[in-house]
């Protein structure tokens, strides 16, 4: 269960906000509904927002290098060192750019608070902005503490930026923020807040005895605390999420649009703000990667596209989403690889038990069973941190991730035969609908229940993405809306359903393609996974017989997802059997239907144990790009192992 689910239940009226309608069910209350976000294009909008609410809203598409700041903004300040003021009492720098070194302490911003300057704002606001750098600067405590893993950390500087962490989780437990909320709302964030101050008692006591039994020659340092102090941070940045979840939603109110709790890209893509990304650790993480390899450059380059990584000078001409996964995969590997837990003989031992473990899991229903035959096998601390960099991301923005060429790649395809309009069905936040937007696609956005205030005073309580503001105009409709839909449009030939993380369990993506057919439709762009945790058996089957596949391509993957986009147009002879694509082919032939799933690896499926063991060495580099430990045993047939290799 994410962090997502209490926010959720949050806005569906249950303990929590008011004057909510979901699924038909309405609350009253009398709450204000957040502000509408007015519908606006990607860089050259000529309309001008009418609210600081708006303004910042309309900001979280903005490109890359204006959203990560280069200088403090001038509503924080810069105090003393984090760890202790004997080390530093007060930053000793005019400079307040985030690469500037304080000359009392030759150390950065990261290492040192930020305080919100005094302002006679808004009573709601000023304690948002307060607790959000409490937040920031107990992460960075942990941040500091992992820098230093590999070099200068010792017993008495762990020691002390632990207590740190306590002094400032009680003051921030002691935040007047959650009063000033919602009912129901308040208490979630400050279960949030009650949480932070939790683990970071519980990280205290584990440093206790780690200084007794620390080992000045192990590899992996922060052997004892390292579970306690990864929990921090992803405890600290569900709270972030929360703030700005709830900002975004109205909620807590936006003083000025240029003083807000800042966007994700911003949060965590500002170098010292949150962590100090290393280039030379993914440089050196590559090598490493490469040199054990032993692949040819072709074959590495290839290796290195299907994994996902982009490179670091490209990062600024991505979208906020497609950013924000980079930027989790290079901190997944500055936490997990470069502290040592990765290659620890601990970790390994943690692996296997819960490979086993998941392989004893006995469901209590078949909904639990479905997610249980999906769910990838990992140390929990390992599972947590992959659900807090996905979830509640992909909760803001979308589920898909798209990269630039990906969405080139579509869109070329759509035009070479004849698609100009875009009509997308459960289009949650409109974010994927906006980025085609933005590649020259005209799109119309719909969803049972869209995320946007509807005009009558209620709010709406989307089930994925809850009350998260949309970035572009979200109309309601479900399937059976889609003749009236399409019959006010250009040619139907012209235009394509879009249908993006289908809901599984549920007939929607099949009831939903078949009245598209039948409304005079041809053509389907489908982004998710087949035979996985999105769309249906039936969906799958109607593909294979009445479409012919024309595009596929790889979305960016959080975690061990295995999400793909694919394009479809209807065949103009009724199922013509000996020409049925290929829905999932196989990793390595890529000429076979697939018959089994890596369990660790979801992305990876395989039509014989000869393409299995034959694709070891790209296996063994996703599963190190993945952060996933290794399982694999050297010896016999791994196709066979039931605990490895699921059926499809």
């Amino acid at each position: 269960m994410s962090d997502w689910d209490d926010m959720f239940s949050a806005a569906a009226g249950v303990d929590a906000h008011p004057n909510i309608e979901i699924r038909g069910r309405t609350l009253t209350s009398s709450d204000e509904p957040p502000q509408k976000k007015k519908s606006k294009k990607s860089r050259k909008s000529v309309s001008v927002p009418s609210t600081p609410l708006q303004s910042v809203l309309q900001s979280r598409m903005d490109p890359i290098d204006n959203q990560v700041w280069d200088q403090l903004p001038n509503w924080l300040s810069i105090g003393s060192s984090l760890c202790s003021r004997k080390v530093c009492s007060q930053w000793t720098q005019h400079d307040t750019s985030f690469d500037a070194i304080c000359t009392n302490c030759n150390r950065g911003i990261l290492h040192h608070s930020l305080h919100l300057i005094p302002s006679s704002w808004n009573a709601s606001a000023l304690s948002a902005l307060e607790s959000f750098t409490m937040v920031r600067n107990i992460r960075c405590c942990c941040s500091c503490i992992l820098e230093g893993s590999n070099s200068d950390a010792n017993d008495a500087t762990v020691k002390d930026y632990a207590r740190v962490t306590v002094r400032i989780a009680k003051q921030l437990v002691q935040s007047n923020l959650c009063t000033t909320l919602p009912r129901g709302e308040g208490e979630i964030l400050d279960r949030k807040f009650q949480t932070i101050a939790r683990s970071a008692n519980s990280f205290k006591e584990k440093v206790k005895a780690w200084c007794k039994k620390k080992s000045d020659h192990s590899e992996f340092q922060l052997k004892g605390v390292f579970d306690e102090l990864v929990q921090l941070i992803i405890d600290c940045d569900a709270a972030y999420f929360r703030m700005y979840y709830l900002q975004n939603s109205g909620m807590i109110p936006i003083q000025s649009s240029t003083v807000f709790i800042p966007h994700p890209p911003t949060y965590f893509g500002t170098q010292n703000l949150t962590w100090r990304r290393q280039n030379n650790c993914l440089e050196n993480f590559m090598k490493v990667a490469r040199a054990k390899s032993n692949l040819k450059n072709e074959d590495w380059r290839d290796l290195v596209k299907m994994l996902g990584v982009i490179q670091v000078e490209d990062l600024i001409d991505l979208d906020p989403l497609s950013f924000m996964h980079q930027n989790r995969m290079a901190e997944s590997i500055f936490i997990f690889w470069k502290s040592g837990w990765l290659s620890s003989e601990d970790t390994r031992r943690e692996m296997k038990e819960a490979v086993m473990t998941s392989s004893k899991m006995v469901a209590s229903d078949p909904e639990e069973e479905f997610y249980d035959a999906h769910q990838t096998p990992a140390p929990l601390i390992l599972q947590n941190w992959r659900d807090s960099c996905r979830d509640l991301l992909c909760n803001l923005y979308a589920y898909a991730t798209l990269s630039p060429p990906s969405l080139k790649g579509i869109v070329e395809v759509l035009k070479d035969i004849g698609i100009s309009d875009f009509l997308e069905m459960g289009a949650g936040t409109g974010y994927v609908s906006r980025l085609f937007q933005q590649s020259g696609v005209q799109v119309s956005a719909f969803d049972i229940v869209p995320t946007s205030a509807d005009g009558q005073g209620a709010y709406e309580a989307n089930e994925y993405h809850g009350l998260s503001p949309s970035y572009l105009p979200v109309s309601r409709a479900e399937s059976k809306d889609i003749p009236s839909l399409m019959s006010n449009r250009i040619d139907a030939k012209k235009i394509a359903l879009l249908l993006c993380y289908a809901p599984p369990l549920s007939t929607m993506a099949e009831d939903t393609l078949r009245m598209f057919i039948k409304s005079g439709g041809r053509v389907l762009v489908h982004i998710g996974e087949f035979k996985g945790l999105t769309g249906s058996e039936k969906l799958e089957k109607f593909l294979k017989t009445d479409f012919c596949l024309k595009h596929r391509t790889q979305c960016l993957r959080w975690g061990t997802d295995a999400a793909e986009a694919t394009v479809w147009v209807k065949k103009s002879k009724i199922r013509d059997v000996s020409s049925m694509p290929l829905l999932l082919p196989c990793s390595y032939c890529l000429e076979s239907e697939a018959t089994k799933r890596c369990t660790l690896l979801r992305q990876l499926v395989y039509c014989s144990s000869d393409c299995c063991e034959l694709h070891s060495t790209v296996r063994t580099f996703s599963a190190w790009f993945s952060i996933t430990p290794s399982t694999e045993d050297k010896e016999g047939r791994l196709f066979e192992n039931g605990n490895l290799f699921q059926p499809l």
